[in-house]
């Protein structure tokens, strides 16, 4: 059996720090759909402002 080679700690890092890039992405890309969504189905402003704020989204 055969091991493979440790990796780096500098080759983990860059792995860690392009996954939290990603998943950081991907929140963003979350919270603009949702503010969208919210935006289409409010019923007036008040009350998009309302949605947004229960989501934690900026108005």
């Amino acid at each position: 059996m055969t091991r493979s080679q440790p990796t780096s700690r500098t080759h983990e890092q860059g792995h860690f720090a392009k996954a939290r890039v990603a998943a950081r992405d991907h929140e963003d890309v979350m919270r603009t759909r949702a503010a969208i969504r919210v935006t289409k189905n409010a019923t007036d402003g008040d009350d998009r402002v309302r949605l947004l704020a229960m989501l934690g989204l900026e108005a």
